[in-house]
């Protein structure tokens, strides 16, 4: 009987609270910061960057993309 309450209980929260669905998901960090990205200068203010940390920043999201494009083409010669 006591398992059978904990499955239920259990049950509940998973589907109906962390569901799809899910008022949490309002709260989660992905929907926020996309609307964010939309407002670059309110997401610094929050962020608290100064010009320096966004071109910094700025100069390391280049410089992935750039190690990256050379994984890719490195497997496509075969080195990987």
């Amino acid at each position: 009987m006591r398992r059978f309450i904990d499955n239920v209980g259990h049950q509940v929260v998973e589907r109906h609270l962390l569901g799809e669905k899910s008022p949490f998901k309002a709260f989660a960090p992905d929907p926020i910061v996309k609307r964010l990205q939309k407002e670059g200068d309110l997401l610094r203010k929050i962020a608290g960057e100064d010009e320096k940390q966004v071109q910094e920043r700025e100069k390391l999201e280049k410089d992935m993309a750039m190690l990256e494009n050379a994984m890719v083409k490195a497997k496509d010669y075969g080195v990987l």
